[in-house]
């Protein structure tokens, strides 16, 4: 009886202390493993874990608190974060990047496959674009525009501010909306003009004054019509001094046709001036 006291007694004294140095190892101590770790439930760790080898959790990750990758970091399938995701390092996404949040890029972002935004994008700096720019609906600019190559609008283009080419080679005013053009204006089809004003004009065709359909006098290079009496005036700001029509005859001799103070018109050979 006293032997069976004696060996109950100590088996408690030894359990007592195995599990006081179990407690003690566990919070005075990092515990290490070395082998495998093989669980059919939930692996719950209260404090940091480091993980230096490879970790492959195939059943996907969920990281509660803050979380630091100290090397390279592969995702298989999708990468969500519920809050802000912060990435000191380059990332490279061998598929889409799919982003439902507001995302700022403080760096310089390249994309080499083209950029698509769904909704409204703001570029803080110097937008490069290598290819083609395509908005699908309006695209604001705040400040000037660069173009090294064409620029190609394929919509109707509002332009708020007037228009400036080269200095003052082609200008449009914009409260205005006066054009001026520096070099030739050259038209190849119908030009119409409700009010003309010029201190010379050229044509290498027909000028037609009054009608934009002429049908008798299609053939004449200078033809007059309307539908009221058409009027020729020719005068002059100087003194003294009236109209005169120049003709060449078909000899070649030039003809001048005016008024005289008294009235009649007189046909002689000589140019007006």
């Amino acid at each position: 009886m006293k032997l069976f006291k004696s060996k109950d007694f100590y088996s408690v004294a030894l359990a007592v202390a195995l599990s006081l140095v179990i407690v003690a190892v566990s919070v005075s101590a990092a515990t290490t493993i070395s082998t495998d770790i093989s669980t059919g439930g939930t692996l719950a760790v209260t404090g940091a874990s480091t993980l230096t080898g490879l970790a492959t959790l195939t059943g996907g990750f969920i990281s509660q608190a803050s979380s630091t990758a100290g090397s390279t970091l592969t995702v298989g399938g999708k990468f969500m974060a519920s809050s802000t995701a912060l990435f000191t390092d380059a990332i490279t996404a061998y598929s889409t990047l799919g982003v439902t949040g507001a995302s700022t890029l403080t760096g310089l972002a390249t994309m080499t496959g083209g950029f698509i935004s769904q909704a409204s994008s703001t570029a803080g700096s110097t937008l490069t674009v290598g290819g083609k720019f395509m908005a699908s609906s309006t695209a604001l600019f705040t400040d000037a525009i660069t173009a090294y190559s064409t620029l190609g609008v394929t919509g109707a283009t509002a332009l708020d501010g007037g228009l400036t080419m080269d200095t003052n080679k082609f200008t449009v005013a914009d409260t205005s909306g006066n054009t001026a053009i520096a070099g030739t204006l050259s038209v190849t089809g119908v030009t119409t003009l409700g009010y003309a004003s010029s201190t010379a004009i050229t044509t290498s065709g027909a000028l037609i004054v009054g009608t934009t359909t002429p049908t008798t006098n299609a053939v004449a290079e200078l033809s007059a019509s309307g539908s009221a009496t058409t009027t020729l005036y020719l005068g002059s700001s100087g003194s003294g001094k009236g109209g005169c029509i120049q003709l060449e005859g078909p000899n070649d001799t030039v003809y001048r046709i005016y008024a005289t103070t008294t009235g009649p018109l007189m046909v002689e050979a000589g140019a007006c001036k």
